[in-house]
């Protein structure tokens, strides 16, 4: 089960969260996530647990823990995809097929083009 944790300090590595999420289960994979252009730490990572169940104990159990003077929140990860293609307010689906669909769209026009 994938976990986001947000709310994170600067200073916080990722064996410090995986120190922290092994007391309630195995841990599969940390990620903090960094900026692109400068690498900083933008405030929040990913936990990979070995199952659900591992997973929600942690969101019980680590929700609000005290990390280097603040208050972490886990919570369980939306799926990227899933959420991509949804209004934000709503939560509905949208009609933005994404880049994908686009390149999709380019591909189909230059074979037309080279069949004229």
């Amino acid at each position: 089960m994938r976990l986001h944790v947000g709310n994170l300090a600067p200073e916080t590595t990722e064996k410090e969260l995986q120190r922290l999420f092994e007391t309630v289960g195995k841990v599969v994979s940390v990620r903090i996530i960094k900026g692109h252009q400068d690498g900083t730490p933008k405030g929040f990572a990913f936990v990979d647990m070995a199952n659900s169940k591992q997973g929600e104990r942690a969101v019980h159990k680590i929700n609000a823990w005290d990390l280097h003077e603040r208050s972490i929140q886990v919570r369980e990860s939306r799926n990227g995809k899933d959420r991509r293609h949804q209004d934000r307010r709503t939560g509905q689906p949208n009609n933005w097929h994404g880049p994908d669909r686009r390149r999709e769209d380019r591909r189909q026009d230059e074979r037309r083009e080279e069949e004229v």
